[in-house]
């Protein structure tokens, strides 16, 4: 089972591996279906992912789609505790590494970062993995700001409603 479930994400591990972390972080330049409020620097980085607003979005995001999974009983090839477990114990801790290590090469350790990294990286995973079931176009949209070398780090307003803060 562990296996398959490795299998399953092993395409999404490779592209979050050749995402160029970091590195238009402050550039102002990003692409988004969202409207853009940007971050000026690193304190009010660390303080817009420190935001309750923007954890409860995260979390709603993600129920979103274990929700639907779970509540609707839906015949999925593994059960959703098991990828979390296989992608935890067997994928995140390298990968969060890679990831983080980018972070602190640019701008310097920070566990409210690594905590956002690790969270992210995990629901990027497991969103893959069961992206057959159900998108979650929020994260997809995460997603692609990573992969332009931006950090998105919180929300101004009420979703959908505001914009999105990147750094």
């Amino acid at each position: 089972m562990e296996e398959m479930i490795e299998k399953s994400v092993n395409d999404m591990v490779e592209r979050l591996k050749n995402i160029s972390w970091f590195e238009n972080c402050g550039s102002m330049n990003a692409i988004s279906k969202y409207d853009i409020s940007y971050s000026k620097d690193i304190e009010s980085t660390i303080k817009h992912c420190s935001s309750t607003r923007w954890a409860n979005l995260l979390l709603d995001k993600w129920q979103d789609v274990s929700s639907y999974i779970t509540v609707y009983r839906v015949e999925t090839k593994y059960r959703w505790n098991d990828v979390i477990k296989v992608i935890k114990m067997n994928i995140l801790p390298e990968l969060s590494d890679h990831v983080e290590k980018r972070w602190n090469i640019k701008y310097g350790e920070s566990e409210v970062i690594k905590s956002i990294i690790k969270s992210n990286l995990l629901f990027f995973l497991a969103l893959y993995a069961f992206r057959e079931y159900k998108e979650e176009p929020f994260h997809n949209e995460l997603l692609n700001i990573y992969e332009q070398g931006c950090f998105p780090c919180g929300w101004k307003g009420t979703y959908p409603e505001g914009k999105i803060i990147i750094f």
